[in-house]
């Protein structure tokens, strides 16, 4: 009896080990042929998260869920359509730093200009 709790608990510690690995390296995908240029925010995003990490729509907001603003930035390379990006890192709605039509500095991957982040 003592075997199998001891085979679960240790399954379930390897599958959130997993799982947040997998969570992390999803969000950090790195620059590694970087260039920068220059371009433009037009659009906030509002993302609400529950406490428990699932994203949910505005109208199920409640006490344990955090409303964060990611700024979708546009900027254009030569010979090339535009190309728009949401950054990775939100702002809470009292601290936002940036706004619409701002102009910001963009680092991104020349192999894979999808792959980009406001330079802070």
């Amino acid at each position: 009896m003592n075997f199998i709790v001891i085979i679960i608990v240790v399954g379930a510690f390897i599958a959130l080990a997993a799982y947040l690995y997998w969570d992390h390296s999803k969000d950090s995908q790195k620059i590694k042929d970087a260039a920068e240029t220059k371009g433009k925010v037009i659009e906030l995003v509002e993302i609400v998260k529950h406490s428990s990490g699932l994203i949910q729509s505005l109208a199920e907001t409640s006490e344990e869920s955090k409303k964060k603003y990611y700024p979708v930035v546009r900027f254009i390379l030569q010979g090339a359509k535009g190309v728009k990006f949401r950054d990775k890192k939100g702002f809470e709605s009292e601290d936002i730093p940036i706004a619409i039509g701002q102009e910001v500095t963009v680092i991104y991957d020349k192999n894979n200009p999808l792959i980009a982040e406001i330079k802070y």
